[in-house]
């Protein structure tokens, strides 16, 4: 319950769950390749046709979102921009012997890992990533458009390109995975602060009211107590009733005087 706790402190925070804000960076990303390579007038439409599916996909993933199904907006997100750098990188290595830098596996832990708060997602999500970028890996090996003097060269071009890319991904993961630990802690610093803050208030508030019901009390029993006495004084003036309000009024007196010391023991004057 305490880890719950803590990660709904994170969230209620919103600074680690900024799924929409991701794809409508990603959806103004896309907009802007697919205008690129309509323009840049090659025949070639392949990009142009994968990431207009892929964008149908994302808008499709902030329709669930909005309506509730936050989980399964992800999982689409995260197989759209699987599949779409996966038809990308397998026709780059394939035509040009070059690999397409892989983000996604960043994108899984920056965006699903807090939001969801559960590590088997996460690596649910690490696995299929990592599958399909060794499966781009593979297929292009096996199907390089080379001549065969120059396929041992591409091979080696291919390869060093995947493992820059690879490299990349993993270093950016832990400065990013830094980063956010870092922050995840400092978020829980401070709502802990503001929950000490609010208690203490309450405290000081409640301290206050008991304060104020002590002192009606004391003031409504003192003048009660005095309108006593001023009745016994009027009494003792005739004689038949002098010894027993004497006695009375005595011992009006000393609760008046324990009642005083009562009050002042247990509430500051």
């Amino acid at each position: 319950m305490k880890r719950a706790s803590s990660y709904n402190d994170v969230v209620k925070h919103n600074v680690l769950t900024g799924f929409n804000r991701f794809v409508y960076l990603a959806l103004i990303a896309i907009a802007i390749n697919i205008v690129d390579s309509i323009q840049s007038g090659y025949a070639e439409y392949y990009d142009v046709y994968v990431l207009s599916v892929t964008s149908l996909l994302l808008v499709g993933s902030l329709v669930l979102h909005s309506r509730g199904f936050k989980l399964l907006a992800k999982v689409i997100s995260l197989m759209a921009f699987n599949i779409a750098f996966f038809l990308i990188s397998l026709e780059l290595g394939i035509r040009s012997a070059v690999y397409l830098y892989y983000f996604p596996l960043i994108l899984v832990y920056i965006y699903l890992f807090r939001t969801e708060g559960r590590k088997k997602y996460v690596l649910l999500f690490s696995g299929i990533t990592i599958l399909f970028l060794l499966l781009s890996l593979i297929l292009a090996d096996d199907n390089f458009q080379f001549p065969a003097d120059r396929l041992h060269e591409a091979k080696r071009t291919f390869y060093l390109s995947f493992f820059l890319s690879f490299t990349l991904t993993v270093y950016y993961f832990i400065l990013i995975y830094n980063y956010q630990e870092r922050l995840y802690s400092r978020i829980l610093v401070l709502e802990n602060r503001r929950r000490k803050q609010e208690l203490r208030s309450v405290i000081e508030k409640q301290e206050t009211d008991n304060q104020n019901i002590v002192y009606a009390l004391r003031d409504n029993i003192n003048q009660t107590l005095a309108a006593i006495k001023m009745y016994q004084g009027e009494a003792m003036q005739q004689q038949h009733n002098k010894a027993l309000l004497e006695k009375s009024y005595m011992l009006t007196d000393e609760a008046m005087v324990m009642f005083r010391n009562c009050v002042c023991s247990y509430t500051p004057l």
